[in-house]
């Protein structure tokens, strides 16, 4: 069966056709960027329409001779886990990234899959999901943003596709808004916070707190929704999820790429925080300095010029995935004679598809 050939358009058709939106007047503009938004979003629809009736049709016994490249399988999986998985639409705090292993399906000599193990490994991934979710016990349970990444050849996780996805707690009361503050940041007089561990402000004992300098600097980094798309729904896909570390030596417990922000403001030693002791302490992060990590994050990596904001997709170094939202923590580690104490950013890119009439929901 070749139904899922419809599921298949590269996704980065659907950035071309947002490419091709000529300026003219407002009206007129704002006319096309509307069409343009209905075309993706429909497109988006076709490709999850076709593989939701392949497997119907798998599981209803029915032929499914087809075969996939590893790039067409990825796009499957990122796809559907994320119109079906995704809780990206609820905001969320004290994010942390997680993790799935999948067996990956034989690969044929032309480097092709068939449908039915494509089916079956998004089959196995529900049921990863839904396990590891029922056994979570630390109150993060809305996964969300699932990043596809298929084993390297040659590679330590070679037998295994990883599924890299967000977890969190829903948030009760917003924090704080990107767009409402200028150019100096949000933070004020006496929003000194400690570094890390939940200790909360400065000024106060700490170990009475749920809240700390990275989570607070965090609040400011959501995905936020644009005026003309509140109440719509949205779509995510071609996940990838990146950590940069501002300290040359490597944080223990996670992938993370050391970066150095070229145009440094004198207000901190580093662009994130980092602070080598000799034995544990708990530092405190006065508002000046918050202000210039806030001012730093979106230098380098939120705006559209930032040397951050782009990504290349892992699987194929070709496709550029733009900047979606990122949030911090804190890690303490030993090495070199020192403790570590650092902030991580953890940001997600991703490609957005807006749509005011969203698909009926999955069963």
């Amino acid at each position: 069966m070749k139904r899922t050939k419809n599921l298949l358009i590269a996704t980065t058709a659907i950035v071309a056709i947002a490419a091709t939106l000529f300026v003219g007047c407002k009206k007129d503009k704002d006319e096309n960027v509307n069409q343009t938004e209905k075309t993706e979003a429909a497109s988006f629809e076709d490709q999850i329409k076709a593989f939701q009736a392949l497997r119907d049709a798998v599981a209803s016994g029915a032929k499914a001779d087809g075969i996939v490249s590893v790039e067409e399988m990825r796009q499957i999986l990122d796809l559907a886990a994320n119109f079906e998985h995704s809780e990206h639409m609820t905001c969320c705090v004290h994010t942390i990234l997680d993790t799935l292993y999948l067996a990956m399906p034989q690969v044929d000599e032309n480097g092709g899959v068939t449908e039915v193990d494509v089916v079956a490994a998004y089959e196995a991934f529900e049921t990863e999901l839904r396990q590891h979710m029922a056994t979570s016990s630390d109150g993060r349970n809305l996964p969300s943003y699932f990043s596809i990444v298929m084993p390297e050849k040659g590679g330590k996780a070679e037998e295994n596709i990883m599924v890299v996805f967000l977890r969190g707690e829903e948030e009760r009361e917003a924090k704080g808004n990107n767009s409402t503050y200028d150019d100096d940041g949000p933070f004020v007089e006496d929003d000194d916070w400690f570094w890390g561990d939940s200790l909360g402000l400065c000024k106060y004992n700490p170990y009475n707190s749920t809240e700390d300098a990275a989570q607070r600097l965090s609040y400011y980094f959501g995905f936020e929704i644009p005026q003309q798309h509140v109440g719509d729904n949205y779509y995510v896909y071609n996940v990838v999820h990146v950590n940069y570390r501002p300290c040359e030596h490597s944080v223990y417990g996670f992938s993370s790429h050391y970066y150095v922000d070229s145009f440094m403001e004198d207000c901190a030693d580093t662009w994130l925080f980092c602070y080598l002791s000799s034995f544990p302490e708990d530092p405190c992060v006065v508002w000046e300095v918050m202000n210039c990590f806030w001012r730093s994050v979106k230098r380098n990596i939120v705006d559209l010029n930032g040397p951050l904001h782009y990504t290349l997709n892992p699987d194929n170094n070709v496709l550029y995935v733009p900047y979606h939202c990122c949030y911090f923590s804190p890690h303490r580690f030993y090495a070199n004679r020192y403790y570590y104490q650092v902030h991580v950013a953890h940001v997600t890119y991703c490609d957005v598809i807006w749509d005011e009439t969203p698909l009926p929901p999955v069963d």
